[in-house]
C-alpha cells in the first residue's frame, strides 16, 4: 500500500509489528463494495490524498480546524477514512450502490469514525446544495472509471471550493491524454500532477 496505512480485514488479527501505531491501521470488511486497498486505483488515490493531507490538510487544520472532504464513489469508505485519520474536519462519502453505502457505514463504525458520514443523495444533489449554500469542499476525491468521471465532470467541479483540490483515479493509461484533455475542457480545472501504476493513472486538479 503506497500510503502509510495498513488495511486489515476485520476477521484478522492486527500484525504485531503495526499494533503499536493504530492510527495507521484501518479495519475493513469489503462486503460487496470496492476499495480494499489492493487495487492500483485505490493505491494511487491514497498516495495523492496522503500527500495532500500532509501538506494542505495540515495547514487547513491549523487555520480552520481541518479540511472538508467529499469522496465520490466511496465504496468501502477507505479513502474517506484515511482523510479522517489524517485530520480532516469532516468527510462525506457518496455511492450510487446501496450495498456499498451499507458496507461503508459498517466500516465507519468498525473504525470508530466520528468525522465521516455516508450520504444517500447523488452527486447532482450534493453539487446543487454546494452552489446554493456556498459550502463547497476543500478536497474532492473520485475513484471511478474514466468514462464515468467525464459524465460527472461538471458536478465534481461544482462541489469544489475556489481554491479546492480534486483527486481523480480510475483512468486507464491508454486513454489518459484524451481523458485529461476532455476533463479540462469540461471543467476549466487545471491539472497539477499525474501518477501511474501498471495500466492505471491518477491525477490532481486545482480549481
Amino acid at each position: 500500500f503506497a500510503a502509510p496505512f495498513w488495511i486489515v480485514p476485520k476477521w484478522c488479527e492486527v500484525p504485531q509489528e503495526i499494533a503499536s501505531t493504530p492510527r495507521h491501521v484501518l479495519l475493513m470488511d469489503p462486503g460487496m463494495a470496492f476499495g480494499t486497498g489492493t487495487h492500483e486505483t485505490t493505491q494511487l488515490a491514497a498516495e495523492l490524498i496522503v500527500a495532500w493531507m500532509a501538506r494542505e490538510g495540515a495547514s487547513l487544520k491549523a487555520r480552520d480546524g481541518g479540511a472538508r472532504v467529499l469522496d465520490v464513489g466511496t465504496g468501502t469508505g477507505v479513502l474517506a477514512l484515511i482523510t479522517e485519520r489524517m485530520g480532516a474536519f469532516s468527510a462525506v462519502g457518496l455511492d450510487i450502490d446501496p450495498e456499498a453505502r451499507r458496507t461503508a457505514r459498517e466500516n465507519l463504525e468498525l473504525n470508530r469514525s466520528v468525522a465521516t458520514k455516508i450520504d444517500d443523495r447523488d452527486l447532482d444533489a450534493i453539487a446543487r446544495e454546494c452552489v446554493a449554500q456556498g459550502l463547497q469542499y476543500d478536497l474532492v476525491i473520485a475513484n471511478i472509471i474514466d468514462g464515468v468521471l467525464l459524465v460527472l465532470a461538471d458536478d465534481l467541479a461544482r462541489t469544489l471550493k475556489r481554491d479546492g483540490t480534486l483527486v481523480l483515479s480510475g483512468i486507464l493509461t491508454d486513454r489518459e491524454d484524451e481523458f485529461h484533455t476532455k476533463f479540462a475542457a469540461a471543467t476549466g480545472l487545471k491539472e497539477q500532477k499525474r501518477i501511474r501504476k501498471n495500466e492505471w493513472c491518477a491525477s490532481v486538479w486545482k480549481a
